[in-house]
């Protein structure tokens, strides 16, 4: 069973749900997610300090938890008690709770969490036949970026699709969750995320920003060097290969920027071509100008040139900083556009 199905359910059978929960996996935000729905769903507020019980494997208290299981509810028509990582109890610890599997209390809800379940042991085979399952695998690929849509929805937020890709990239471990507050906090009232706000939020912690190094490139500031090398040292949220990455998107929209400003294409087609945030386009302008047709070619041979040593270089961190002092070098001020061309 998915957070799907068992949100289905909670909502078919209100508080008629089975005495023996399971919920197992790497998932851990869906996870907490799940726990408090059926809490939710089973508890009222007023119903909680004498009827919902929270255990841990690691804590090995069985005496307690078979005190709450065979308790019966206060003022209530059931129990929880939750009992998390169930596979840290002790190999004894573990026949007990086996043994109650057989023969729950009724009147009790048992929910019962695992992270890494081990299946050939005699606990989980008892939990696959007695309890209700419910699996939360690791968030991956368009399964995470569709859980984050959604929750963002949820607030009324949508995500341009570049942006979404990077918010994954950068925020994909277990704290996407708290990203995620962080970037709507940053958003304020606007609805619409860009790759620049998700850039901005994710590094506001940070002593020196990715994106404000990616500016420094393309103004020429020499400065860049050492931004490169801090941003890289830091280690998060970017590696190497994902700064290139972000590097060569940049300047593939100045590019884009220069041609159309050749071509006296109005700010709103350069906005939507370019996908440049408006409060962006004049120091794109001023750093798209900075480079001839022909620059932008060699940045971008230079992009594939280092994009194969990183897959092979042990140095990543030389090569980076080699491509962007190459970059600076070639970069002109606006007013010498015509000599570079």
């Amino acid at each position: 069973m998915t957070l799907y199905d068992l949100k289905k359910l909670l909502k078919q059978k209100q508080r008629d749900l089975p005495a023996l929960l399971f919920f197992c996996g790497e998932d851990t935000v869906s996870l907490e997610e799940a726990l408090t729905l059926v809490v939710d769903t089973l508890l009222e507020p007023s119903e909680r300090d004498f009827n919902l019980h929270d255990f841990s494997g690691e804590e090995n208290d069985m005496e307690g938890l078979f005190d709450a299981l065979r308790t019966f509810p206060v003022f209530a028509a059931r129990r929880v008690v939750i009992l998390r990582r169930v596979e840290d109890l002790s190999a004894e610890s573990q026949t007990a709770l086996a043994a109650y599997l057989k023969e729950p209390v009724a009147e009790t809800v048992l929910l019962m969490t695992a992270h890494a379940p081990d299946n050939r042991k005699s606990l989980f085979k008892t939990l696959k036949e007695c309890a209700l399952t419910v699996d939360f695998p690791k968030l991956r690929g368009d399964r995470l970026a569709a859980t984050i849509r959604e929750k963002a929805q949820e607030r009324g937020v949508r995500f341009d699709s570049e942006a979404l890709d990077l918010f994954c990239q950068l925020c994909g471990g277990e704290t996407w969750k708290i990203e995620l507050e962080k970037l709507l906090a940053f958003l304020g009232n606007r609805t619409q995320v860009s790759v620049e706000d998700v850039g901005k939020a994710t590094s506001d912690n940070r002593e020196v920003s990715q994106f404000d190094t990616l500016d420094a490139i393309g103004r020429g500031d020499a400065r860049a060097l050492v931004m490169v090398h801090r941003v890289l040292e830091d280690g998060a949220p970017s590696t190497p290969m994902q700064f290139l990455g972000l590097l060569a998107r940049h300047f593939r929209q100045l590019w884009i920027c220069r041609t159309l400003l050749e071509q006296k294409r109005s700010d709103a087609v350069i906005t939507a071509e370019a996908k440049i945030p408006g409060f962006c386009l004049g120091k794109m302008k001023s750093q798209a100008l900075r480079f001839s047709s022909s620059g932008y070619r060699r940045i971008f041979e230079w992009l594939l040139e280092t994009d194969k040593g990183l897959k092979s270089s042990a140095d990543k961190y030389a090569l980076l900083e080699m491509l962007t002092a190459k970059i600076l070098a070639l970069g002109t001020s606006p007013s010498k556009k015509a000599k570079q061309t």
